[in-house]
């Protein structure tokens, strides 16, 4: 149970919030994938050079740059998600990052986002011709089960960002593909992900003052982000359901792994 002042708190917030009015249209995918496989895809280095062809046909959930990968029409994510704006970011950089997106995701790809970005989407009329959904996040006082009608996790990466939306789905299996989160091993130099570092639109996103907050802060986020992860794996385990992750070299060690060869068969 939360603490009552926090769980007031929670509610006042959310029933101020002048976009609440977007969740409702999330009611209707409400168990809408029972008992199938949803993959979640991310920009690790680990898929780097990876055949992703095994996945036409499947139920993808795309993150962040994943939009830039070589298969993306044939894959066809049917989520593509965008976590909210934040600096150290470029505010003109993340419009046009969204902007360029929308041109390089397959048509039929919904996007999920963030309802602080709504203004962003409706301001620069981005993805006029996409279904777009919302998600209230916050970062204390949601519930334990996700209700994507109500205040979720507010994720410290965007691929758990992807996780309230999948279990309201009522997916029975999740796979983690590029979900590698070491990036604590380039330090001070270069995120490394599947594609070049020319090709990244955000200044700040993967070098830079991308750092500059210091190694406690960074360690912080990090221990946050594995946290967040181990919510929704307990999550999805206490419900008789299971998550998998697929990179060999990643820190996810917590989280069931399997071998991407498994579906390569």
């Amino acid at each position: 149970m939360l603490p009552l002042a926090l769980e007031v708190a929670v509610r006042l917030r959310f029933f101020f919030d002048d976009s609440k009015h977007l969740l409702p249209q999330n009611a209707a995918l409400k168990n809408s994938a029972l008992g199938q496989d949803a993959f979640v895809l991310a920009t690790g280095p680990s898929i780097k050079d990876v055949d992703l062809s095994f996945l036409e046909g499947r139920d993808c959930f795309s993150v962040s740059n994943f939009f830039l990968h070589d298969q993306i029409d044939l894959i066809n994510p049917r989520f593509h998600f965008f976590a909210p704006y934040h600096k150290p970011l470029i505010l003109d950089e993340y419009i046009d990052w969204l902007s360029a997106s929308d041109k390089e995701l397959p048509p039929s790809t919904s996007i999920v986002l963030g309802t602080s970005t709504r203004s962003i989407v409706e301001d620069n009329d981005l993805f006029a011709g996409r279904k777009v959904y919302y998600l209230s996040l916050q970062k204390s006082g949601v519930g334990r089960k996700p209700d994507i009608l109500k205040p979720v996790l507010a994720p410290y990466t965007s691929p758990i960002m992807t996780l309230a939306l999948i279990h309201y789905m009522g997916y029975k299996r999740v796979f983690l593909l590029g979900c590698d989160h070491n990036v604590l091993k380039n330090y001070g130099g270069t995120v490394s992900n599947f594609y070049s570092p020319e090709k990244e639109m955000r200044s700040n996103a993967t070098s830079g003052s991308n750092w500059d907050s210091g190694i406690i802060s960074h360690l912080d986020i990090a221990r946050n982000v594995f946290l967040q992860y181990d919510f929704y794996n307990s999550i999805f385990d206490s419900d008789g359901r299971e998550m998998y992750q697929m990179s060999k070299d990643g820190w996810l060690d917590f989280i069931k792994y399997i071998d991407i060869k498994e579906f390569l068969k």
